[in-house]
């Protein structure tokens, strides 16, 4: 009998596999991967409110009015003195604020621009993302968010108008405000002003920085209260919380700017202020240097002016002024690289559309700071650790001693 011929033998179809599809599809691998490294990044980082930002939370208008005691006197009316209660308002800004930084994202069409989300992905590992997790509670989390919601406004005339009301609102929440994310506001209107001087839209600029500089001196350039006083605040608190407070925290309020301004140069001269900065330029520099090249490369195909260029590095660097005001290294390190990708989203939301390819060495690059980013964790305040991946040390030490 004739064997049969490759001609007449059926051929067998390849099985489908879509996990392998979706591997090998650059466009959804690398929107997974930003989402899925986005989250272990910030679990890596997340933990219950540090007492620290709990406190904080207590200053309220109740005696008059008091720096950063806007958002206090809003949770005093939800059930605020209560740490449960607290910590679930906590979590929910922190939510947003994610959430709100994806939609920014997508708004700016990274993959559009550079043909797939590796940038994205680059950022969302970052130890950005898992301190800012551990920053749970602390005021710059609501105002990101503010300014977020600003830089989502398209059109220049309303994102003024609604500046005019998020701006002071912001600005009484926290003062950093004013360097760690007016910039990025007043970038936008710069971007669409095509950096000409009389355009409206730098007028807009120039309207709210200098309403935002008066708001500043007035409420920060004077101690809140005097030392009596704030032990005072620190006893009359502790009596309707239900939880330790950080009595520490209230010898802040009775320091004025100047003093504030020496506290932070003093503490540059203290050796744990040169080891932090150590492990937060460890950590964050790589990112930071890829990010501004790829500034570089939209600021050059759009043929932007060396004003333009200027003024975008200065709102990328501008939480770098923080560190004249308070001694936070890494968090004021870390609202630099934040503020490095949202002005990169910027650019690719304002400057004349183009196509970006990412080169082979930018891709690889991108990928070693990814595995860079997965391994970073110290630096947290209180002396906190990170949470390695999956996240569940307590069940597996009760499994393991059976309590």
């Amino acid at each position: 009998m004739r064997s049969p011929t490759a001609e007449t033998t059926p051929v067998a179809e390849p099985r489908r596999r879509p996990f392998a599809g979706w591997l090998g599809n650059a466009s959804s691998f690398w929107r997974a991967a930003a989402l899925i490294l986005g989250a272990v990044a910030a679990l890596k980082g997340l933990h219950m409110p540090l007492t620290w930002a709990a406190t904080q939370a207590q200053l309220d208008y109740s005696h008059g009015f008091i720096k950063r005691g806007l958002l206090g006197t809003i949770y005093r009316h939800v059930g605020g003195n209560h740490y449960r209660t607290l910590s679930g308002i906590f979590l929910l800004e922190l939510a947003i604020f994610y959430l709100l930084l994806l939609w920014l994202t997508q708004r700016a069409r990274l993959q559009e621009r550079f043909g797939n989300l590796a940038v994205a992905a680059l950022f969302t590992s970052s130890y950005a993302i898992t301190y800012l997790a551990h920053l749970i509670g602390y005021n710059d989390i609501v105002n990101a968010s503010l300014a977020i919601v600003l830089l989502l406004i398209r059109d220049a005339q309303r994102r003024f108008y609604a500046a005019l009301v998020i701006v002071p609102i912001a600005l009484l929440v926290h003062e950093s405000f004013l360097f760690c994310f007016l910039p990025l506001v007043l970038l936008s209107f710069v971007l669409q002003g095509r950096s000409t001087l009389r355009s409206r839209e730098m007028a807009y600029a120039t309207a709210l920085a200098g309403l935002a500089v008066v708001i500043t001196i007035a409420s920060s350039m004077h101690a809140n209260m005097s030392r009596t006083m704030a032990m005072q605040l620190a006893a009359e608190t502790a009596g309707r919380v239900d939880f330790p407070l950080r009595t520490d925290f209230f010898q802040v309020l009775s320091l004025s700017l100047r003093e504030n301004i020496h506290a932070a140069f003093t503490s540059m001269t203290r050796p744990w202020w040169w080891i932090l900065l150590g492990i937060s330029v460890a950590t964050l520099l790589p990112m930071l240097v890829l990010l501004v090249h790829l500034m570089r490369r939209l600021l050059h195909s759009a043929d932007a002016s060396r004003w333009t260029a200027l003024a975008t590095m200065a709102a990328m660097a501008s939480p770098l002024l923080m560190h004249a005001m308070g001694w936070d290294v890494v968090r004021w390190n870390v609202w630099c690289a934040v503020a490095a990708y949202i002005t990169l989203l910027l650019l690719a939301m304002h400057l004349p559309e183009g196509h970006l390819v990412l080169t082979l060495a930018e891709r690889n690059a991108i990928i070693l700071i990814i595995a860079l980013n997965m391994a970073s964790g110290y630096g947290l305040f209180d002396g906190l650790n990170t949470q390695p991946y999956p996240f569940f040390p307590a069940l597996l030490d009760r499994g393991r001693y059976g309590y």
